[in-house]
């Protein structure tokens, strides 16, 4: 995986959880994980905490699969580095996975190009300006298009390690690590990022205050007809 400067802790703990922990109770051998960086030392989002010893970017040449995180400002340039050797990895057949804003470094490398790929809802506008010969999936949670795989905001990272896992491992294994991450076994790629519902724009549309009114009435022997014509319904 590749940090930089910003990178976001949520995804590095993602990933790290998913493809890094050691599993013995599976019946299959497990990923080896690690991070590299442009530099040695990396201050995380935020500046709460800072990486130091980080491997360089030489890791990424011997990797199977590439993740790519997302960064402060997806505008910016990720810098020669980080997309030569995202370049490399894309000419010699490595899978490459980017989370949340990741999607723009993978873009600006030039791997996206005629392919299908997802962001985090917020950017989809900047992207689609910026990178008009990618296939661009406003609404999904995750894409997989053969060697690429891009995912949208934060959460859609849990779901697209796990469907890392079961292209790698099986249902089963996948079904596995969802327990112990408590998380539901399999949200599909296809489901919207979100869904707008109404919010009631004061407390008196909830059940709150017809609550409130029970609680303090609760010798009366309520009923539902006495309920509802409380609650006016």
């Amino acid at each position: 995986m590749i940090v930089s400067a910003g990178s976001n802790p949520f995804e590095m703990g993602v990933a790290t959880e998913l493809f890094g922990l050691r599993r013995p109770e599976l019946p299959v051998g497990w990923y080896d994980f690690t991070l590299c960086s442009p530099t040695p030392t990396v201050r995380m989002h935020a500046g709460f905490f800072h990486l130091s010893d980080v491997p360089g970017l030489d890791a990424v040449d011997r990797a199977d699969t590439v993740i790519v995180p997302n960064r402060p400002d997806p505008l910016e340039d990720p810098g020669p580095e980080v997309l030569a050797a995202i370049r490399r990895a894309a000419a010699r057949g490595a899978r490459l996975v980017s989370f949340c804003t990741g999607t723009f470094t993978l873009a600006a490398a030039g791997v996206l190009d005629g392919r299908r790929a997802t962001t985090h809802w917020r950017w989809t506008a900047e992207f689609t300006a910026r990178y008009p010969r990618v296939d661009l999936r406003p609404d999904v949670l995750f894409t997989d298009d053969g060697r690429v795989i891009t995912a949208a905001g934060s959460a859609a990272a849990l779901d697209t390690g796990l469907h890392i896992v079961r292209t790698d491992h099986g249902a089963e294994i996948a079904a596995a690590v969802s327990r112990r991450l408590v998380h539901p076994a399999h949200r599909d790629g296809g489901q919207r990022q979100f869904i707008e519902h109404p919010v009631p724009e004061t407390a008196d549309a909830s059940l709150a205050p017809l609550l409130a009114w029970a609680t303090e009435h609760l010798a009366e022997g309520l009923d539902v007809p006495a309920l509802a014509a409380r609650a006016a319904v």
